[in-house]
């Protein structure tokens, strides 16, 4: 695995976080929130390329550091990660997934990780949002945001990380 898509990714988390919060709706006021997954997005891209655990040790690292920073409970956002990392893994290991499939693949799992942590909070009490009020303006507004800057993730993990290792053959020196 490539350092530079570490250091990608936390370049990804540190983006989130700053910067691309002043673009989005809700900081103009609107009642629409979009949640930037880019980090989820670029997990979900090595994963569907690469079967090796060290992708789901990169899901588990990243997921601790969102509940350190953002999360209300540690290990709820590591759980979800990793989840949506194996369950990436397992539906993609057995065709090669192409530009549009790829995406279907990446809308599935930002739903499935965005439906996931609402139903934790849920549980846990720490959200009082319905469910349908979640899902119109917060869901859905976030996975659509967030498929259309996966496709731009998507390709620069592939040349960064997936390409090279194709390259060189099942031989990695």
């Amino acid at each position: 695995m490539n350092k530079g898509v570490l250091l990608l990714l936390f370049f990804f988390f540190l983006l989130e976080g700053s910067a691309l919060q002043q673009l989005l709706p809700q900081a103009w006021g609107s009642p629409f929130v979009i949640v930037p997954l880019l980090v989820l997005s670029g997990v979900v891209s090595i994963s569907m390329h690469i079967q090796d655990s060290f992708v789901l040790w990169i899901a588990f690292g990243f997921g601790l550091l969102y509940d350190i920073v953002y999360g209300p409970a540690i290990g709820i956002t590591t759980f979800v990660m990793v989840c949506i990392t194996l369950f990436t893994q397992w539906l993609t290991q057995s065709f090669s997934p192409e530009t549009w499939l790829g995406a279907c693949v990446m809308a599935m799992m930002q739903l499935t990780y965005l439906l996931l942590i609402y139903g934790l909070y849920q549980l846990f009490d720490f959200t009082r949002v319905p469910f349908s009020e979640a899902l119109w303006y917060h869901i859905l507004p976030s996975v659509l945001f967030n498929v259309l800057v996966a496709y731009l993730i998507y390709h620069i993990i592939y040349k960064i990380s997936v390409r090279p290792l194709r390259q060189k053959g099942p031989h990695f020196d």
